[in-house]
């Protein structure tokens, strides 16, 4: 009985554990650990910086009920402090906004409208974040986007959504990865897609997690604070053009119309983000697990 119960612990520990994997024989392309002022640049035209201030996309890059701020703008919505980025929520009731959206909020892209910046085809991204204190509404997320749909439309390719959150959901302890096969026609490929919902997550408000994943030739991984949540078949026909990063702090406006946070501020915290190219041979050696594999 003591076997078997100190196995549980184990089990609970490395579920939670705050970790990333084991990324020996990984190397590390890209990083930033916001030691210092954020290298941050225009979406238009981010320059030599390392992040663009928006999705760099057509006009659905406009996808959150909130503003995204701009660096041009006084009001500043990133801050970093003691090597944590945090993307804030400002509500500003001097907006004048005929659809009533009044926030402004943070979004960083590695990559420009320009397409200039970093991106990669295949590899593990991963990234340490703490979801912001707010209500019904909040939707903060870390997610990849093919560069084939820059500046707007283009060829086949993912969207790779490592973590997406809602905040007010129950207890506050699940969040989403999901996997989204986008065509050329703007439809999408629903044989391609998929992921795993509703990921159990321990009180992510409080605690710090990583949040990572791993896209090869023949599978999209998902992690969670190192441990293996989700693996789906990559279709090669949407992973011809690199994947760049995005992180922000929306604002959905599909909610039951409880006020978001009373119109309060908040701020997703992020301590690092990361990107690496895998080791010469991708290909797995060990066995698909089962599709509905949950944490304990």
């Amino acid at each position: 009985m003591k076997a078997i119960i100190a196995i549980l612990c184990l089990a609970a520990v490395g579920a939670y554990a705050q970790q990333d994997r084991d990324l020996q024989g990984y190397t590390l392309v890209f990083s930033d650990e916001f030691d210092g002022p954020l290298s941050l640049g225009s979406h238009r035209d981010k320059g030599s910086a390392k992040w663009a201030d928006g999705p760099p996309y057509g006009p659905a890059s406009s996808f959150s009920f909130s503003h995204w701020g701009v660096v041009e703008a006084k009001r500043t919505v990133w801050t970093t402090n003691n090597g944590i980025l945090s993307l804030h929520m400002i509500y500003d009731p001097e907006i004048n906004d005929p659809n009533g959206r009044q926030w402004v909020s943070g979004v960083i892209s590695s990559r420009d409208r320009l397409n200039h910046g970093f991106a990669q085809r295949f590899g593990y991204w991963s990234a340490r974040i703490k979801m912001p204190n707010a209500g019904v509404g909040a939707w903060p997320a870390f997610w990849l986007a093919s560069t084939a749909g820059i500046p707007s439309g283009g060829g086949d390719g993912y969207e790779v959504d490592i973590m997406e959150y809602y905040g007010g959901n129950t207890l506050n302890e699940w969040y989403d990865f999901l996997i989204h096969a986008w065509q050329n026609t703007g439809g999408q490929q629903e044989a391609c897609s998929g992921g795993l919902g509703h990921v159990p997550v321990s009180n992510p408000i409080a605690n710090w997690h990583i949040y990572g994943c791993e896209v090869n030739p023949t599978h999209i991984i998902a992690y969670l604070d190192g441990v293996e949540i989700s693996r789906t078949s990559t279709c090669s026909k949407y992973i011809n053009d690199p994947l760049y990063i995005i992180i922000n702090y929306a604002l959905k406006d599909d909610h039951t119309g409880e006020p978001f946070q009373s119109h309060g501020p908040s701020a997703m915290e992020v301590d690092w983000v990361r990107a690496y190219e895998l080791p010469e041979d991708p290909t797995p050696t060990r066995p698909d697990p089962p599709r509905n594999l949950r944490i304990p």
